[in-house]
Parts: C-alpha cells; structure tokens; sequence
C-alpha cells in the first residue's frame, strides 16, 4: 500500500500550509490598518515585519491630501494652484473691485481760454489816451501877466507805463466733494466743485524827469467764483482692449453740470503819491473811466474724459482725470439789469447782454472712501 500512504503524508503536509496561507492574509490585512492609525509595528504569524517611516507618513497623511471632494467645495476655502495665486480667494483686493458706493474729496487744475477774461485783457489801458490824457496834461505853462519872479511853470511831461500785465493763460484750481457708485462695468457720480478766476492789472502815469514821486497807480482786478453740481456716469474699459498699468480700472466719462450761482466782480482803484493839484486833477480823470461792479450769472458745463482708480491699501482709491471742460455763462445781472458786453470793453461794437464760453482741460485727483456697513465690516 505505497500508493495510500503517499496521499495520506501529502494530506497533511498541505493542510498546515493552507491554513498559514489564510492567517497570512489575515494578519496582512490588520497590518495595513494598524500602520494606517499610526502603530508602530506589523505583527505577522510567526514574523514580525515593520513598515519604513517615509511609508507610514504617507500612509498617515493620506486622507488629509484630499481637502475638497467633488460637489463639495468648502465655503470659507479657495482653489489653489502650487506657487500661483489663488484662483478664488476671500482676500480683499481692493475697494474698487467691490461694488459700492464712495465719498470722496479732491482738487483739481484746469488750464484753457475764456472768453470773457479775453474781452476784460482787451479793455485794459495802454496809453494815456484811454484816460483821456496825454503827454502835456501835468504841464504848467507860465502866466506872463504877472512879475517874472512869480511866474510857476512845470514842462515835465506825462508818462504811461505797464507795471504788471495780466497772465496769457487762464488756470484754475478748483476743490471738490463727491459721492461715487462704483459697479463692476459702469460707475455714477454727482460732484460739488468750487472754482475762482482772478485776473490783475497794475499801471502807472507818471511826470517823466520828475523827483517829486509825482506818480500815480492804477490797479485793476477782475474776478469771477462758481459753485458746479455735476452728474457723470462711466464705462469702464475691458482690459482685453484698454489697460494703464498700475491702476485698476479705466472708465471713459461723460457728464453735465450746472453753476447757479456765478458772481462777475470788477475792482479799479487808484494809489496818488503825491498831493500836487495837477495829480490830483490827472487822478480823477483816471478814475471817470473806472466802472466797479458785481454782478450774478449762472453756467452750464459739459465734460469727458478718462478716468482712473487705483487701491490703497490704508487709504481706499485713488481717483485721478483727465478731462476736457466747456462751459456756457449766461444771464449777468447787476443791480436787476442784465450786464452788457459794453460793460467789459467801452469798444465792444455790439450792446448785446453778456455771455461766455470757456474750454479747457483739467486734471484732478481725488481721495475715495467707501461708505456704508460694508466699509466697516472690511
């Protein structure tokens, strides 16, 4: 019975292998969750095996590498790239790139022609002849009928000279409050702006040879003070078209205003050095050509530009434009009757009421804030 025996010694050679075989996978499996929770060490049947340390960490930190399942995004999380900026994120980036609305404060400087200001540079002196005058006029002529020892004379002549002209061009350097609403693709704006213009003049008429200061001053001044309520709305400008470096949106502006109250001031004066009969008499003919007045007017203005803000990061916004002004004065009244252009220049040929026209181009800056809960809560 070879053959018998043989099965049998087989039998029980391969019963003891398959039931190690089962207790292996078995103590596997429990190796793998043990090195998982963090245990230190594998204990196989008969063996005992340890998992390398640079294993086990990743093994460890595993279910952590995956913060965002799909479908689930965490509310207070952003999506980030290594190395990139993130994709999403809870960081302020600036007040302008939050809807909201902004008060702001600013000043501005405009440079440009006027026409008024034109027609007052062209009425001013500059001879004697437009005081009526000329060199003989502080002449004394000797009066033969009496002795020789008391004849007076004084054949000095009458001199006329500019001391200060009036500046070429006409600035302006207006301040102004507003009240910004700033969206994502437009803006809206209503401004309060206050402007003056105030134009000198300064002459002389003078005795030529003369050491007595027999001298006398003209001094001349026109100045002109507005309030301007403004609406503006803007567009900004897509990036893929039109970007300035350094700023964070661009927004072509286009707006109306109105100046309801406008005052009109024209001061002449004169300053006499010295108490000569014959100054005092050349003084008053300068002064009958003096006409002093105030008067009130109203204007319209129409304005576009380009318009930038940039972010401060303790300050808010930065508002800087670039803009080209034209304004329409209309409607000057003085003492309840309407001003006429005869009124600015004696030579105007038509006695038609007053009106003017500006143009001009003007760069402001202003300081933004943003207002409301919001604001606070940033």
């Amino acid at each position: 019975m070879p053959l018998i025996y043989q099965l049998i010694i087989s039998l029980a050679v391969l019963a003891p292998v398959s039931a190690s075989e089962d207790s292996l996978i078995a103590d596997t499996s429990g190796s793998l969750q043990s090195a998982v929770t963090g245990s230190d060490s594998i204990a196989l049947q008969d063996s005992v095996s340890v998992i390398p340390d640079s294993t086990r960490e990743s093994l460890t930190k595993a279910p952590d590498s995956i913060s965002v399942l799909p479908g689930q995004v965490k509310k207070d999380s952003a999506l980030s790239i290594p190395g990139k900026k993130s994709l999403i994120s809870g960081e302020n980036q600036g007040p302008v790139n939050h809807t909201g609305l902004f008060f702001g404060i600013g000043a501005g400087w405009t440079l440009g022609s006027f026409s008024l200001i034109d027609l007052w540079t062209k009425s001013l002196p500059d001879s004697l002849g437009d005081f009526g005058l000329n060199a003989s006029s502080f002449r004394v002529e000797p009066d033969t009928s009496l002795p020789d020892s008391l004849q007076i004379s004084d054949t000095a002549s009458l001199r006329f000279a500019v001391r200060n002209k009036t500046d070429h061009y006409t600035m302006t350097f207006p301040i102004k409050i507003s009240l910004t609403k700033v969206r994502e693709t437009d803006l809206f704006s209503t401004a309060l702006s206050f402007s003056m213009i105030n134009k000198k003049f300064k002459a002389s008429v003078f005795s030529l040879h003369d050491s007595l200061d027999n001298r006398i001053d003209v001094k001349q001044n026109i100045s002109i003070y507005y309030l301007t309520l403004e609406a503006l709305y803007g567009i900004r400008f897509p990036e893929r078209y039109f970007s300035i470096e350094g700023v964070d949106r661009s927004d072509f502006i286009i707006g109306i205003g109105i100046s309801p109250l406008v005052s009109l001031r024209s001061v002449n004066k004169t300053d006499r050095f010295s108490d000569n009969p014959q100054i005092k008499s050349i003084e008053k003919s300068i002064k009958s050509t003096f006409d002093n007045y105030t008067s009130y007017g109203l204007a319209f203005s129409f304005r576009t530009g380009l318009n930038t803000i940039r972010s401060l990061k303790k300050f808010g916004a930065v508002e800087v434009g670039v803009t080209y002004n034209f304004n329409w004065y209309n409607r000057f009244i003085s003492s309840g009757e309407r001003v006429r252009f005869r009124d600015i220049d004696p030579d105007f040929k038509n006695d038609r009421a007053l009106s003017s026209t500006s143009n001009r181009l003007e760069i402001s800056f202003s300081l933004l804030r943003k207002t409301g809960k919001k604001a606070q809560d940033k």
